[in-house]
């Protein structure tokens, strides 16, 4: 207001000669009624629409400013009969209002400055004939500036501050961590505000999602979503990815391949006239069927008579050959009602793959072109690589090192697997297996045991600033000297070797005054960041041989320690055991930061955001090094640290909580009983973009 009344003080001129392009217009009496209109628009615009950084409140009013001196801005110049830059201005409006939706150290957030920057300049000169050019571009550069202004934390809480204008000014270059970590925190606040608030939005997002209705006892399942505050209802693709071949099979297949399983044992459940059954038991851990029989006498009532069998071990039981699988998930058979029922089938074939090499066959779902299968080697990347996208981290099909750093693939303890699509639930899998993901009853174990006990768990402030972890050397086989490329071994020898090379990034000032900054890679050894590391072995006993020995003699092994011995060190390294671990949850309750090195999907995949709640971590582990020295070390990555370290711990309270996995438990079991069902055949359903062939 103040600045259109400056405006507004400016008499109108006399045309003249050099006033060639402007069209005389009486003054409207409008401008006022329009800056009080929009003021009153925006003081009342959807949440969505504004910038997060400050409290509701300031956010309102300092947008409801900025666009109201935009249109004031616009009223003005066709008063004067300026249309010429009407376009440009706003165009260098919208841009630079824009930059309060973008974070501060994105690419886009200086693409749009640049916009915003040639619209001024366009409009300067459209309006630089006449001496009233100066009120003009005084009120537009206002918006600019202030537009900068408010686009930078106002206070420490992100460990960021000043990193794009400073950038723009002062040419200091953001570590790619801060860029990683504000990528993501767009993609968390999109994720959860983006989440259907009525069944009718649950619904239209399924069928976009995944191309078909929702399956019976969808409404009630969302009703209780709902009711337990559940964050999370729209996104379960993992788990839909792992069911999705079994549309390329008929329901009543499906219960047949599921009775054939018998030369492993697996457990078996069953709910019979609303009745929980225990059909057969194999399961390593007995906390299994507690869960278990408590998830289906839960909801008996929602779900059908149906039949599960259940992996007990860590790692998986089904890798279907590429040719089927892509039939499996292209086509839907025609079903033939008619059939006998009493067909013969062959007998599953069972490839024992423990304390063998496992990667041709661990791949053979792979397609033939991906470069785990392909003859030819992606290029390396060069530098320092932080992980961008976990999903693809974890793909196998896209990880040929796996074959030579993972012990899944090099010698796995337990690996029996067929060729066959089987319905089998597991609770971890690489990306590989065509097991059907389920929450780990283990979490739901650790909360009712009270695993976590926050009176052990020091404030942020109080804990050691290193990284720790301590377990056994389960993950694979050790027999001669394979035990070298395996993943936890690998690790251990990375962190507490003082002698191994590592590189670091190191901020170099530049430019001509020495003002700017930028990050080089550099070469160091692990013993400048010794001092940052409490990494042992607890027990080395899977290994045979001089493998024990050799083992032993190389790693550290020290005594085993207390559960909550960690929570005394600001970070928490999790990494891949035989299969996925047990001890995830926990860490990400606590109020340190987790370290998190995985290969294996699990059913929370889509909830749990990287740079946000944990720190990822690549197979190859060769940025880690750098990770620490960050986060330890520099001001900033101490801040974003601690950030991560809250963000987990506050969303492990909020989106995996026990309620949580009890209903992703029945969403699953709702899709799987439609999947079996004789409705299923009889009516034919099959998702949109599939093909029907003929076949069982």
């Amino acid at each position: 207001m103040v600045v259109y009344m400056l405006i507004r003080e400016q008499r109108d001129e006399p045309l003249s000669e050099q006033d060639a392009d402007r069209i005389p217009l009486p003054p409207p009496a409008t401008s006022w009624r329009a800056l009080a209109v929009l003021t009153m628009m925006l003081l009342i615009a959807p949440k969505a629409f504004l910038p997060t950084k400050f409290s509701e409140p300031v956010t309102l009013v300092v947008v409801a400013m900025l666009k109201s001196l935009q249109w004031v801005m616009v009223m003005e110049l066709v008063r004067k009969g300026f249309l010429t830059p009407l376009t440009t201005t706003s165009t260098f409006a919208t841009s630079t209002l824009r930059t309060f939706h973008l974070q501060a150290t994105t690419g886009r957030a200086e693409f749009v400055a640049s916009v915003a920057l040639i619209s001024l300049l366009q409009t300067q000169r459209s309006i630089q004939k006449t001496h009233y050019n100066r009120r003009i571009l005084s009120a537009v550069g206002c918006m600019f500036v202030l537009g900068l202004v408010v686009n930078q934390p106002m206070s420490d809480d992100h460990g960021l501050q000043g990193t794009w204008m400073s950038s723009l000014f002062a040419g200091n270059e953001p570590h790619p961590i801060e860029l990683l970590v504000n990528d993501a925190r767009e993609e968390f606040r999109s994720l959860v505000e983006g989440q259907s608030k009525t069944l009718p939005d649950a619904i239209a997002e399924y069928e976009k999602r995944y191309r078909m209705e929702p399956p019976p006892g969808f409404d009630q399942w969302f009703k209780l979503a709902i009711e337990s505050n559940c964050t999370i209802v729209d996104n379960f693709d993992t788990i839909m990815q792992s069911l999705e071949p079994f549309w390329g099979i008929t329901a009543k297949e499906m219960r047949a391949r599921a009775d054939m399983f018998t030369q492993i044992p697996l457990a078996k459940w069953a709910l019979r006239n609303k009745q929980p059954t225990k059909l057969s038991d194999s399961l390593v851990l007995g906390g299994f069927n507690v869960v278990l029989n408590a998830w289906l006498d839960r909801f008996k009532d929602i779900l059908p008579d149906m039949e599960i069998t259940i992996n007990g071990l860590a790692e998986p039981r089904v890798i279907v050959p590429n040719d089927r699988l892509d039939h499996l998930i292209r086509t839907c058979p025609r079903v033939d009602l008619t059939a006998a029922d009493d067909q013969q089938r062959k007998p599953l074939e069972i490839m024992d793959l423990g304390k063998d090499r496992s990667w041709q066959i661990g791949t053979r779902s792979c397609p033939e072109t991906s470069p785990s299968r392909s003859i030819l080697l992606p290029a390396e990347e060069q530098g320092l690589q932080f992980i961008r996208n976990v999903t693809k981290s974890k793909d196998v099909c896209e990880a040929p090192e796996a074959a030579m750093s993972h012990a899944m693939f090099l010698a796995p303890y337990n690996l029996k697997v067929t060729d066959t699509l089987v319905p089998v639930f597991s609770h971890g899998k690489p990306s590989s297996s065509q097991d059907i993901l389920y929450p780990s009853p283990d979490y739901i174990e650790g909360y009712q045991n009270g695993n976590y006990n926050e009176t052990e768990d020091p404030l942020w402030e109080n804990k050691t600033n290193q990284l720790y972890w301590t377990g056994s050397d389960t993950g694979g086989y050790a027999s001669g000297d394979n035990w070298r490329h395996f993943h936890r071994q690998r690790f251990v020898d990375m962190v507490t070797n003082s002698n191994n090379e590592i590189s670091i990034l190191q901020r170099v000032k530049s430019g001509q005054f020495g003002k700017s900054t930028h990050w080089e890679e550099r070469k160091q050894t692990m013993a400048s960041l010794s001092n940052l590391v409490h990494v042992h072995f607890t027990s080395m006993d899977i290994c045979t041989g001089a493998a024990c020995f050799e083992e032993k003699k190389a790693l550290p092994v020290g005594k085993g320690e207390e559960r909550s011995a960690g929570y005394g060190s600001k970070f928490l390294f999790d990494v891949d055991g035989m299969g996925r671990t047990e001890r995830y949850y926990r860490l990400l309750g606590s109020r340190s930061t987790v370290f998190k090195q995985t290969m294996y999907q699990e059913w929370h995949d889509d909830r749990i955001v990287p740079w946000v709640h944990f720190v990822p971590v690549s197979l190859g582990m060769g940025e880690l090094p750098e990770i620490l020295n960050f986060m330890a070390k520099d001001e900033k990555g101490q801040k974003i640290a601690k950030n991560i370290a809250d963000a987990g711990r506050k969303w492990q309270q909020t989106a995996l909580r026990e309620e949580d996995m009890n209903l992703a438990f029945l969403r699953i079991m709702l899709e799987y009983a439609r999947l079996t069902s004789d409705e299923r055949d009889q009516s034919g359903m099959c998702p949109r973009g599939r093909t029907r062939v003929a076949g069982r």
